[in-house]
């Protein structure tokens, strides 16, 4: 019974993760082709909803919202909170 919980919860983290780094993605392409926008609080709720680290590997390989400090250091320290707490 723990097994199948446990593989939903790292399944559940595993798709949030790439669908975070994926919508970080689309928004910095977004944002240099002038389309509609994601919000930014739609991104900080994926990311403290699980997908910290695909959104904190996105903000350094897309170099989006780098210079902003509650995505540079909001996302950083949640990601460091997951990584204590043993969730990655």
């Amino acid at each position: 019974m723990l097994n199948i919980n446990l593989t939903f919860v790292y399944w559940y983290l595993f798709l949030l993760n790439i669908l975070t780094f994926a919508l970080f993605g689309l928004e910095k392409r977004f944002q240099d082709g002038g389309a509609s926008r994601i919000p930014e609080w739609f991104l900080l709720v994926l990311a403290v909803l699980g997908g910290s680290m695909g959104a904190f590997f996105a903000i350094y390989i897309f170099t989006y919202k780098k210079d902003r400090p509650k995505f540079k250091y909001g996302i950083l320290v949640q990601f460091a909170i997951c990584v204590r707490l043993g969730i990655f």
